[in-house]
């Protein structure tokens, strides 16, 4: 009992939490990206989280943070999947799928000769799947 209370305790020095809007921040704080958005995320200035969104036809580069031209992939992850790192099945493709990666939705393919198993939730024979 001992042990499972010290590693829940260890592991709560690793939980982030998002600031609010009007939070105090410190210049230099990276932004953060809003979840369930392509565009919008917060900024630290005046030393207060502020709230912004790319201008329309640009969308929020996770990786870098800043504002790009428009990618129609974008599609947030709360409208087919709730949860990142969740998966589901394209429609009338079996060799594809949809996983929820920081909160955008993502098409992903198996490789040639496999289907995607939302039993297993990975790649898989064709004859281990059912319904394709």
């Amino acid at each position: 009992m001992f042990k499972i209370v010290v590693l829940a305790l260890a592991a709560l020095q690793f939980v982030y939490c998002i600031p609010n809007v009007g939070d105090p921040c410190k210049a230099g704080d990276k932004s953060i990206h809003i979840e369930g958005t392509c565009s919008k995320y917060l900024f630290c200035g005046n030393n207060v989280w502020n709230e912004n969104y790319c201008h329309p036809g640009y969308r929020l580069d996770l990786n870098t943070m800043y504002c790009n031209i428009r990618d129609d992939n974008c599609v947030p992850c709360l409208f087919y999947i709730k949860a990142n790192f969740e998966f589901k099945t394209v429609s009338g493709n079996c060799n594809k799928y949809y996983v929820c990666v920081n909160d955008l939705l993502t098409q992903a393919s198996c490789p040639t000769g496999m289907y995607y198993n939302s039993a297993i939730r990975a790649c898989d024979l064709p004859e281990n799947v059912t319904g394709c």
